[in-house]
C-alpha cells in the first residue's frame, strides 16, 4: 500500500521493453488484475504480494534483458504464486482473452526482422468505436488495391488510447483488429497474406498521454507491407 491506497502492478507503457516479451507480461499483467478484482488481495494477501512482487520483477528484469536467469527465476515465481491463487478464486480456469492473432508460420521474432521502415497506412477509429468511419474504409480500400499489385506480406496491429481501463482498451483494439481483418479478406486480401496481426490495446500510443486521456491518433489499426531488410519495400 501507498498512504493507505493500493498500488496497482507497473503498466508496460512505462518501461521499455522488447517486442518479443510484451504479449506475454500484458497476458501475466491481465491475470493479475483479474485476480485482484476478484478480491485476491484481501482473500489471499501474501500470495497476491508475491505475485505483485514477481511480476515487478520479471518486468524490471525483462527491461534491463542482460540476464535471461533472472528473467526466468521472476517468471517462475510469478507462475507459482498465480497458478494457486487462480486454483483458490477461479478453480484454476484460465483467462479468456486471445493476446494475438498470427499466422501459423509468424512469430515476434520472425516478423522483427521482416518490418520494412515505410510509414504506416493508418486506419483511425471513434471514441470506443470498432466500425470503420467512412473515411477509414475509404482509407482501408486503397490500401487493399496496394496489396493487390504486390506479394507481399502484411503487419497488422490494433492499438486504442488511454482513455478508459487497461483491459477494456485492450479488447476494443481487439475488436478493430478483427474488424480490419475481416474487411481485408472481403476485399480479396486472405489471411495467409498476414504475417502477423496484433492487439496491442493501449501499450503503444502513438502520441504519449497521461492516463484516461482521449487521444483520436492513438485510436488506429497500423498496416505496412513486409519484406527482409535487403530488400527493397515499396512506400
Amino acid at each position: 500500500m501507498d498512504r493507505g491506497e493500493m498500488v496497482e502492478p507497473e503498466r508496460l507503457s512505462q518501461r521499455i521493453l522488447p517486442a518479443y516479451a510484451i504479449q506475454d507480461l500484458l497476458y501475466a499483467r491481465l491475470r493479475l488484475m483479474r485476480a485482484f478484482d476478484r478480491g485476491a488481495r484481501t482473500r489471499l494477501p501474501r500470495l497476491a504480494a508475491k505475485a505483485q512482487a514477481a511480476f515487478d520483477c520479471w518486468m524490471e528484469n525483462q527491461e534491463e534483458n542482460t540476464q535471461p536467469q533472472d528473467v526466468n527465476r521472476c517468471r517462475a515465481k510469478f507462475e507459482k504464486a498465480m497458478v494457486r491463487i487462480e486454483r483458490a478464486l477461479f478453480g484454476g480456469e484460465p483467462i479468456q482473452t486471445a493476446m494475438t492473432v498470427e499466422t501459423p508460420s509468424a512469430t515476434g521474432a520472425e516478423s522483427s526482422r521482416w518490418l520494412c521502415q515505410s510509414p504506416p497506412t493508418e486506419i483511425l477509429f471513434k471514441t470506443n468505436q470498432a466500425t470503420l468511419t467512412p473515411k477509414a474504409r475509404h482509407t482501408l480500400e486503397a490500401f487493399i488495391q496496394k496489396a493487390k499489385g504486390n506479394a507481399l506480406p502484411i503487419l497488422v496491429s490494433a492499438h486504442a488510447d488511454r482513455a478508459g481501463p487497461e483491459a477494456y482498451n485492450l479488447t476494443l483494439s481487439k475488436r478493430r483488429l478483427h474488424t480490419v481483418i475481416k474487411a481485408l479478406e472481403k476485399g480479396g486480401i486472405p489471411q495467409d497474406r498476414l504475417l502477423e496481426a496484433r492487439a496491442y490495446g493501449e501499450l503503444c500510443p502513438k502520441v504519449m498521454t497521461p492516463d484516461g486521456v482521449h487521444k483520436a491518433k492513438n485510436r488506429r489499426v497500423e498496416l505496412r507491407f513486409a519484406c527482409r531488410p535487403s530488400a527493397p519495400c515499396g512506400s
